[in-house]
C-alpha cells in the first residue's frame, strides 16, 4: 500500500474510533486503559505458560492430527512406508 492508503484506514481503524468515541463520553480513562493492559497481559503471560508446558507431540501424533480424516499418503506414513 502506498502511504495515502495506509492513512485513510488508519484514520478507519475500528479500535482507534471505538477509543475516541468513549474518550468523548468520558468512559475512556488511563487507568481503565492499564487495568485493560495488564489483564491483557496476564491472559497472554497464562497462555504462554500453558503452551510452553504441552509436550512436544510425536511425529505420528503431529501426522494424526493433519487431517480430520487422513489421506491415502498419509496413511501409509503412518503405516511406515514412506519413512
Amino acid at each position: 500500500r502506498d502511504s495515502e492508503e495506509s492513512v485513510r484506514w488508519e484514520e478507519q481503524d475500528p479500535m482507534k474510533r471505538v477509543r475516541k468515541l468513549l474518550e468523548r463520553q468520558g468512559s475512556w480513562t488511563e487507568a481503565w486503559q492499564h487495568e485493560l493492559e495488564e489483564s491483557a497481559s496476564a491472559v497472554i503471560e497464562e497462555a504462554v505458560e500453558w503452551a510452553e508446558a504441552v509436550p512436544e507431540p510425536t511425529f505420528d501424533e503431529m501426522l494424526n492430527r493433519m487431517y480430520a480424516e487422513p489421506t491415502a499418503p498419509l496413511l501409509d506414513q503412518l503405516r511406515g512406508e514412506t519413512r
